[in-house]
């Protein structure tokens, strides 16, 4: 059945915005209502920058088009556009339906696109009570805070701030953090897993300094821009009342490994004991499907007793493998700084972990990704105590366990790259992008393209970004599959604030990227997470501040990368 047309107006735009929208099959059937407020962040009434109720009024702006969409489909479903200057608009018509969004775009005279936003997505069905969100709109290729709307208790006031983690605990302190870990939900929220506090530079994949460690969940929400506590009890407005839904061991620089079905394995780290940062082997389950106070658990074998990793582990890497939804947890340090040259495979399933198996070599600051296969996980790169590595080896089963198989080489050694599959190119290409080609500086701008499962490199190591960077972020953005690399440390470990965009041009191109510069970080950080929200934003998260006394960072901005939903061709 198809909905009516929407015949709510938008309201003004820069006093306030509200999209109001009603659906419904017939006369007797109560009509779904959805209500989006728009905020913006760019230019105010001031002269300055920052958060405005509505659209600010971006220099140049003339059209503004509200599209409905099902981004998991790669469907447009309706859309209209009106003049930037009018301030009002009939909304396009809306059909039932699930997991659909409303994207809102702002161009100037030339039809080039300024600025960008959408809500999150959501379902509208018959007998759905009104829904209300919040869309934020702000320059594309930039960063902004993430707002959220506080009250001010000077001004009994609400108004929009920049999102920070939940500071409700025992000391109410805001848990700035590095070392962490995020995942996204099937209902579009951020989990954002464990971390710690440093007490001055961190050198990445070495043993931290740290002053503390944290056991905490946080939960992102892109509906309402806040962080919320997995531990927090609403009705008694306390953390842990009703149970803990924390980790059982505090960590940092450990691993959160999505299982499907809002499961997920976190497994080693480093724990604070005696004030000093040590390995650990725990393994947890966090299970969302569970009730409060009972969705963080060990786990436990058919003896009753929990499941340990053979090795305490930290800096390593956790890959699932599709064919059989075991994960492989390889490398990393151990105990007194020693890396580890073995890879162990859990099975959650049947709450077993193998006996350690031997890789070619220790490796730390190594990338790990399964390959199209869905059985083979690619270790690529990474350090020992003395060199960087350019060998891979290729982790397969064998029988009943798991085997190591010599894999190309890389066309530079390299360690923190960052490395992945690219869709665009079928599913058997992996790229690997920057790192550190030498154990006292020497970041990279270079990237190699190949096929590992054919011992076959297409793009060597001469092909270049345009900023030299290690322990970057890469997400891959879902509508267009281009890929987005934002931060890092450049030769000096200085931190690098700007982001790029790889744009796969085909295997016959030369370079087979087209690389475009995109805008900074909001804030100077390093060692953060990045995640694609369900409203299509990029979420930036903790990390540090060299700029701030090496302070961890415990609030969150939004880089807007600007992945429009597109039909199939």
């Amino acid at each position: 059945m198809v909905s009516n047309l929407w015949e709510q107006k938008i309201l003004p735009l820069v006093l306030g915005a509200a999209l109001v929208g009603a659906a419904g099959c017939g006369p007797d059937e109560a009509s779904p209502r959805v209500q989006v407020s728009l905020f913006g962040w760019g230019p105010n009434g001031e002269g300055g920058q920052g958060f405005v109720t509505g659209l600010p009024d971006y220099p140049g702006a003339q059209t503004v088009t509200v599209k409905v969409t099902q981004p998991n489909d790669r469907r447009v479903l309706e859309r209209s556009s009106f003049a930037f200057a009018s301030r009002s608009a009939s909304l396009p018509d809306i059909t039932y339906g699930e997991r659909i969004r409303l994207d809102v775009e702002v161009f100037d005279a030339n039809n080039q696109l300024l600025a960008a936003g959408s809500t999150p997505m959501f379902t509208f069905e018959p007998g759905s009570p009104l829904r209300s969100f919040r869309a934020m709109v702000s320059p594309v290729g930039q960063a902004a805070p993430v707002g959220s709307l506080i009250l001010d208790s000077e001004s009994d006031q609400t108004r929009l701030v920049q999102s920070a983690f939940d500071y409700r605990g025992e000391d109410r302190s805001w848990l700035g953090r590095i070392g962490h870990e995020s995942a996204a939900t099937s209902e579009g929220e951020i989990l954002i897993v464990g971390g710690g506090s440093p007490t001055g530079f961190y050198q990445p994949f070495t043993t931290p300094s740290l002053t503390e460690v944290y056991d905490d969940i946080q939960v992102f929400s892109p509906v309402t821009g806040y962080f919320t506590s997995l531990a927090q009890d609403d009705a008694s407005e306390a953390v842990g009342m009703i149970g803990r839904d924390k980790l059982a061991e505090p960590r940092a620089f450990h691993t959160v490994t999505a299982l499907g079905e809002d499961r997920y394995l976190v497994a080693g780290g480093f724990t604070l004991r005696d004030g000093v940062a040590r390995p650990v082997d725990t393994l947890e389950l966090i299970d969302l499907n569970e009730p409060p106070g009972t969705r963080v658990r060990s786990i436990i074998d058919f003896n009753g007793n929990p499941v340990r990793l053979n090795s305490p582990r930290a800096h390593h890497t956790a890959t699932l493998r599709s064919s059989d939804g075991a994960v492989l947890i390889a490398g990393g340090i151990g105990r007194e700084d020693q890396v580890l040259s073995t890879f162990e495979v859990v099975n959650v399933r049947a709450a077993e972990v193998s006996l350690p198996i031997d890789m070619s070599s220790p490796r730390v600051g190594h990338s790990a990704v399964l390959l199209h296969d869905g059985q083979t996980v690619w270790v690529a790169g990474g350090r020992t105590r003395s060199q960087v590595l350019d060998s891979s080896e290729l982790l397969v089963p064998a029988g009943a366990s798991s085997m190591s198989q010599p894999g190309v080489d890389l066309g530079r050694a390299r360690y923190g790259a960052s490395a992945r599959r690219v869709r665009s190119g079928g599913g058997d290409l992996v790229l690997m992008v920057g790192g550190f080609t030498s154990l006292s500086e020497g970041a990279s701008a270079s990237y190699e393209l190949g096929r590992p499962l054919q011992d076959q490199w297409i793009a060597m190591s001469e092909q270049r970004m345009e900023s030299a960077r290690g322990v970057a972020a890469m997400v891959e953005l879902p509508q267009t599959g281009d890929l987005l690399i934002v931060g890092g440390l450049d030769p000096d470990r200085q931190v690098v604030t700007s982001a790029e965009r790889l744009v796969f041009q085909g295997l016959s191109a030369i370079p087979p990227f087209a690389v475009e510069e995109l805008g900074s970080l909001y804030q100077e950080r390093y060692d953060f997470t990045a995640d694609v929200a369900s409203n299509g934003q990029v979420l930036i998260t903790g990390g540090m501040s060299r700029e701030n006394n090496n302070v961890a960072r415990h609030d969150a901005e939004y880089f807007n990368a600007y992945d429009p939903v597109r039909p199939p061709l």
